[in-house]
């Protein structure tokens, strides 16, 4: 009774924590080792340290039973010195990391691969030879399968896959519309394909080699850690306005690319942009429903930032966004944000004037330290809360000498409020309106406007609010003219 008794415990113990569950049975013939799978279809080659040339039989047995070889398991050539290896037929499963940071220099995968995992031969610089992804692989992992691999100068697909193709080396899901996979040995320029919409995560991630690109004219989505580390990267055009996503560490620490963000963007996501020293300027529509942190960290060429006013769903800059974006000489935060994030704007030592709006409510840690400006605007009534009042909001050097226009009924509450009161120089908000007139009113109906900027160079009409100076000189019925200077925002 009582050893019933402890069998029932001791079963329950091992049924409640699997601490006794016996793990996947593992054996090695000639010198490669095996693991039975749980689900009994086989056994995939397991991790090991692996030299030379290996040829992979399609059964192997151990003991009595023998087995069929259906994949390569997680790992398994990982960081090993083998130089060749030849699969049989009967694979099925390339798995996570098979051959990752791997010696090899050839892979046959033979015609059975169904399915390559997440960075199956990811990082493997030595490879130059892999033979032809076959017709029924229906699932190629799109984050970054055939990473970094410096050597491959083509990845070729079976004419007959149902799910993918090949276009001169360069592999895309069957209707052409999404660039999967790009081997880095293949070439310094590349121009996608114009029916090209999406481009996968990790397409080129840290492609060095890679000098021009062209980008296509129906593209909408760019995914996450797409170009990141192309540091030699320029565009021979610029992206389209067809463009919709920029997700996460698209072009981060592409250092040479002088692209603009089209009004067409709708999401940019964390880091998009960070560390592109010559960004010629800096674009933000007001229909983005998403927009990361860090995104323009360090663009240090961009000389002029567009901020859409009356932004749909983002009312907050988010955190570092312009961070060390020191050729900025002019910040305009628009009407309808409420918040800037902590360090927004540190390091944007050009600075000359900051003009910010009626609504804004918060402004976080030392969002525009360091920066010294002439002129302050803050349109708001109640002076912004400043999140933390350990760090000053400008830097020290302009308290004393920035002129803060505020509006007037508001000018105590500014003095009197936390990191508002070190400044000394306010004046009311109706001293400073930005616009200048030169010639008198007339009653007569206008005829035409023509515009210039400040050097008096003619110009197109400002599209959209760009924080910019023109002069307006407008025609009218009675021959009058009236010249008025005026800020575009």
């Amino acid at each position: 009774m009582r050893k019933n008794l402890l069998k029932v415990c001791l079963m329950t113990f091992i049924s409640a924590s699997g601490a006794l569950t016996a793990a996947a049975e593992t054996f090695t013939v000639d010198g490669v080792n095996y693991s039975l799978l749980d689900d009994g279809s086989g056994v995939e080659v397991y991790a090991g340290k692996y030299t030379g040339d290996l040829v992979i039989p399609p059964t192997v047995k151990n003991g009595a039973i023998t087995y069929k070889v259906v994949a390569v398991g997680k790992d398994a050539f990982s960081y090993s010195e083998v130089k060749s290896v030849k699969l049989p037929n009967t694979v099925r499963i390339i798995k996570e990391m098979a051959f990752n940071c791997s010696d090899v220099e050839s892979v046959d995968m033979g015609t059975g691969i169904e399915e390559l995992q997440e960075g199956a031969f990811s990082v493997v610089r030595s490879l130059s030879s892999l033979s032809e992804i076959p017709a029924g692989c229906v699932s190629i992992d799109p984050n970054g399968v055939f990473l970094m691999n410096t050597s491959l100068k083509a990845l070729n697909v079976a004419p007959d896959n149902p799910m993918y193709k090949s276009i001169d080396g360069v592999i895309y899901t069957k209707s052409g519309r999404t660039a999967l996979a790009f081997p880095f040995g293949k070439s310094a320029e590349f121009a996608f394909p114009d029916e090209v919409d999406t481009i996968s995560a990790n397409f080129m991630n840290t492609n060095k080699a890679i000098e021009k690109i062209t980008f296509p004219a129906n593209l909408k989505f760019i995914d996450r850690n797409a170009f990141t580390y192309c540091t030699n990267m320029v565009a021979t055009n610029d992206l389209p306005q067809s463009l919709e996503v920029i997700a996460a560490n698209a072009f981060s620490n592409c250092r040479v690319l002088e692209v603009t963000v089209p009004s067409s963007v709708k999401e940019i996501g964390m880091t998009a942009f960070n560390n592109c020293y010559m960004l010629p300027e800096i674009y933000i529509s007001n229909k983005l429903t998403k927009w990361g942190e860090q995104t323009f960290y360090q663009n240090r060429a961009a000389k002029t930032l567009t901020i859409e006013a009356n932004p749909e769903s983002i009312k907050e800059i988010p955190f570092v966004s312009f961070k060390g974006c020191n050729s900025l000489e002019e910040i305009i935060v628009p009407e309808g944000y409420e918040s800037i994030g902590g360090e927004a704007f540190l390091s944007c030592a050009k600075v000359k004037k900051v003009d910010l709006p009626s609504t804004l409510a918060t402004i976080g840690s030392s969002a525009f330290g360091t920066s010294a400006p002439d002129v302050i605007i803050v349109r708001a009534e109640v002076p912004p809360t400043v999140t933390n009042l350990n760090y000053y909001l400008f830097s020290p050097n302009c308290l004393e000498t920035a002129t803060v226009y505020v509006p007037a009924a508001s000018i105590d509450a500014y003095k009197a409020a936390g990191m508002w009161e070190y400044f000394t120089n306010y004046r009311p908000l109706t001293e400073y309106n930005g616009i200048t007139d030169v010639d008198g009113d007339t009653q007569a109906e206008a005829v035409s406007v023509t515009y210039y900027n400040l050097l008096g160079a003619e110009v197109d009409a400002p599209k959209h609010p760009d924080g910019k100076v023109y002069l307006a000189r407008t025609l009218y019925s009675n021959g009058d003219i009236k010249t008025i200077k005026f800020i575009n925002r």
